[in-house]
């Protein structure tokens, strides 16, 4: 999330994920290009808005783990059928 935030703000400066996207220079403009640049990278649609709302790189992974729905338990997501399950296929 960090190297995003700086690679639409264009700095080579080291940015941690405290720093807030408009204190460093960020508009609604750029604003949309790094919600368009997340959408391409982590596959996930946020606005303008959320980024208004949660303007460091923390809190807005933050906002994009509450999304995602939550994963399954081990290795896989199957679940073994039950002996009834597999003699009704």
């Amino acid at each position: 999330m960090v190297a995003l935030f700086a690679g639409t703000l264009g700095t080579s400066a080291a940015l941690t994920i405290d720093d807030d996207f408009f204190t460093l220079g960020g508009h609604s403009l750029l604003g949309a290009r790094l919600t368009n640049h997340i959408a391409g990278s982590l596959g996930v649609r946020l606005t303008v808005r959320d980024l208004f709302q949660r303007p460091t790189p923390a809190r807005l992974a933050e906002h994009i783990a509450s999304l995602r729905p939550p994963r399954a338990e081990g290795p896989t997501a199957l679940r073994r059928r039950t002996r009834t399950e597999r003699m009704s296929s």
